[in-house]
């Protein structure tokens, strides 16, 4: 089990995300160079699919802010949460506010360069 764990995290911090090859990097290079290669995808991602990447993202980011919330604020623990609480969180901003902010910055951006 710890040998299929170690090469199978070795793998996966092996690969270039961007161009989908190995490398063999040091940690040094790995540490530098993934955060990079996501963020790439990222933007990639985001030109071909600019409302569905918008609502995931802050979908993702409202729900942890709730679990945070509630963790943190409420002095929860992990199996106390309100996860109908964590699931309409989530919900508005993947519901809401990522295509509604998508539709706001199209709309000032449009309006401002008039």
């Amino acid at each position: 089990l710890t040998a299929v764990t170690v090469i199978s995290l070795s793998a996966l911090l092996t690969i270039d995300l961007a161009g989908g090859i190995t490398r063999g990097w040091t940690v040094a290079e790995t540490a530098a160079r993934i955060p990079l290669d996501d963020w790439a995808f990222y933007n990639d991602v985001l030109q071909k699919y600019p409302v569905l990447t918008k609502a995931a993202t802050s979908g993702t980011v409202y729900g942890i802010g709730d679990v945070i919330a509630q963790s943190v604020t409420e002095g929860k623990e992990v199996g106390e949460l309100d996860m109908g609480r964590v699931t309409r969180s989530l919900l508005a901003g993947f519901i809401a506010h990522g295509p509604l902010s998508h539709v706001w910055y199209l709309v000032t951006r449009l309006t401002t360069s008039i």
